[in-house]
């Protein structure tokens, strides 16, 4: 008999710390959930900020290719090789990117294109470079 109250009490603590425990989580998953939604509708207001002051063209191109890319449309252009399909391109590719006068998009997933601001300022970290080889004489 003390045995079987001794295992009904143990039944109840842990009862007890369970609803203890699902009680704190879930007050922490509504936290998390609240803090998500403002985000998003900063995230929201602001984007609705800066599209009415964007070009209307650059908007719409970049629209169109959000809804049939899914992710990310801009990509960094890095030692000549697109972030978002990750094949290498040309050097005249990376110099129109580079001159930044219009929007310049990947010949493979047609991503919009720019150089990081480290190789804007000057050249990358890891660009790779070929050496000529001496001309024997």
């Amino acid at each position: 008999e003390a045995g079987v109250q001794y295992r009904v009490a143990c039944r109840i603590v842990d009862q007890n710390n369970n609803y203890s425990t699902a009680s704190t989580l879930s007050s922490f998953i509504v936290k998390t959930i609240v803090e998500i939604n403002l985000e998003g509708s900063q995230l929201k207001a602001e984007r609705s900020r800066l599209a009415e002051i964007a070009d209307p063209h650059v908007l719409s191109v970049y629209e169109r290719l959000l809804s049939n890319k899914k992710d990310e449309v801009v990509v960094a252009l890095v030692n000549r090789v697109c972030s978002g399909c990750h094949i290498s391109l040309t050097a005249q590719h990376e110099n129109l990117v580079r001159r930044a006068d219009k929007l310049i998009f990947c010949e493979h997933c047609s991503r919009i294109h720019y150089l990081p601001e480290t190789e804007v300022e000057g050249e990358a970290a890891t660009t790779k470079r070929r050496r000529r080889r001496a001309l024997k004489t």
